[in-house]
């Protein structure tokens, strides 16, 4: 039967993002020594159930929320697997590609607005149907309290080879792949893979600080990050400061008057 275990967690790894074609898991399988009847049908029994989120109801009103991420990097994600950055194929997602909640093809929640390359990475902002979804007001929700802070990639390999390095055993190397979707997710595959969200006025981060560019008006450079000025101290701030500094000089003092009645009160005992 091969190894039929080892197959199972390559498939597994990635049965949420990777849309294996029938030819892919031939080969795969191949690689495993599993018949491609078995392969297949692990394939079908380790596909996960689709996560649905409780239903809220759509604020009238909402805004569109807007969030700028990195959807890829080329480095290697928690499954050893490295998409490199020349390969990947945007044109059918820019076309009809959707923003998913957790790669649940029944949970569609934005569109992409822009996609580009930013060095070794795939960069990405989208729009959240806040008014029409109450899923995405949920997603929007989450994000905006940090709670979301990661996409992960949906796709179909084009082409793709086993990686040579030996620390890497069973990883693959995606050369060209189809950007099918881009989901907002809890625990992404590329910890890199990190949210920028954007919120009428608002701007602040839901991953470490990356300083994503083309998040500000489409025109490819990052806003300007704005610190938060130091606020004065209350005017009475500095008196209890002064008050508390004084008592304790007070305290100190006692303590000590303490401690010279005690050393004179056994000097006389010891020495009558």
């Amino acid at each position: 039967m091969g190894d039929a275990l080892a197959l199972t967690q390559r498939l597994v790894g990635g049965a949420s993002r990777i849309r294996w074609s029938a030819k892919d898991i031939e080969r795969i399988a191949e690689r495993y020594h599993v018949a491609g009847t078995h392969a297949a049908s692990i394939w079908r029994d380790v596909a996960p159930p689709a996560p649905v989120l409780p239903a809220l109801k759509a604020s009238a009103g909402t805004s569109a929320s807007v969030f700028t991420a990195t959807c890829t990097e080329e480095v290697v994600d928690r499954l050893g697997d490295i998409v490199f950055a020349d390969g990947v194929g945007i044109a059918n997602f820019m076309k009809s590609g959707t923003i998913l909640s957790q790669h649940d093809g029944s949970l569609p929640i934005g569109r992409p607005t822009r996609v580009w390359r930013d060095g070794n990475k795939t960069r990405m902002t989208a729009t959240l149907a806040t008014e029409a979804s109450p899923v995405a007001a949920q997603v929007a929700a989450l994000i905006d309290a940090r709670v979301l802070r990661a996409v992960s990639i949906g796709f179909a390999p084009v082409t793709w080879k086993w990686a040579t390095d030996p620390a890497r055993k069973g990883a693959i190397d995606f050369l060209a792949i189809d950007l099918i979707e881009v989901s907002v997710v809890s625990c992404p595959a590329l910890p890199s893979a990190t949210i920028r969200y954007r919120s009428g006025a608002q701007s602040r981060l839901a991953g470490p600080a990356t300083g994503l560019p083309g998040s500000h008006g489409g025109s490819g450079r990052s806003p300007r990050s704005r610190r938060p000025q130091a606020s004065a101290p209350p005017a009475h701030a500095s008196g209890h400061a002064r008050s508390r500094s004084f008592d304790c000089a007070v305290a100190q003092r006692q303590m000590l008057g303490l401690v010279v009645l005690v050393l004179f009160a056994l000097a006389r005992l010891t020495n009558p």
